[in-house]
């Protein structure tokens, strides 16, 4: 696929169906994430490839937002490392940008679901997830990645209609 058709294509998916995503393809999306950039060329992305059921269903209570990852089989939750890196947010954003890009090339669909500063019915989503996960406080927790095949019949791929010309501003502010 041509790289702006993936995103293009790129949709956060709510449903998928049973198929299990090949062990291959979760390869290449641990190597999409570790290629990503990272601020001075640190690597303190932590990956949990997350397919047991138990898991998944007790993730999809973490947040108010987070029951999408009870449609799939497989979620990616994006970690960092605290005590080699300090660039956090920016490091894992990029790699679960890089994640979600790479599955829509393998005709992947994916859902991202906040965790790190967010609440839910068992107070702080991040510490229940490290909990759940059984990692210890110096790994942050981004969000979660619901990874899988949709049910979807047709992905409507994003249109120029979505660019929001007024908030293109070239040098300064309000010059257009």
């Amino acid at each position: 696929m041509e790289f702006f058709d993936v995103i293009k294509k790129r949709r956060s998916i709510r449903s998928f169906n049973s198929k299990e995503v090949d062990p291959i393809k979760i390869e290449n999306l641990i190597k999409a994430a570790f290629w990503s950039p990272s601020f001075d060329k640190v690597k303190a992305i932590n990956l949990f490839i997350i397919r047991e059921k138990d898991t998944i269903k007790k993730l999809a209570t973490s947040t108010p937002y987070s029951s999408v990852l009870r449609a799939t089989n497989t979620i990616i939750l994006i970690g960092y490392d605290s005590e080699v890196g300090n660039h956090f947010e920016v490091d894992t954003s990029m790699a679960a940008m890089s994640i979600m890009l790479t599955a829509t090339d393998m005709n992947l669909s994916t859902c991202y679901v906040q965790i790190h500063k967010e609440s839910g019915p068992f107070g702080d989503a991040e510490a229940y997830t490290r909990n759940l996960i059984s990692a210890p406080d110096k790994i942050k927790i981004l969000g979660a990645i619901a990874l899988g095949y949709t049910d979807q019949r047709e992905i409507i791929p994003h249109t120029e209609s979505e660019i929001i010309r007024k908030n293109v501003h070239y040098n300064l502010y309000g010059i257009h």
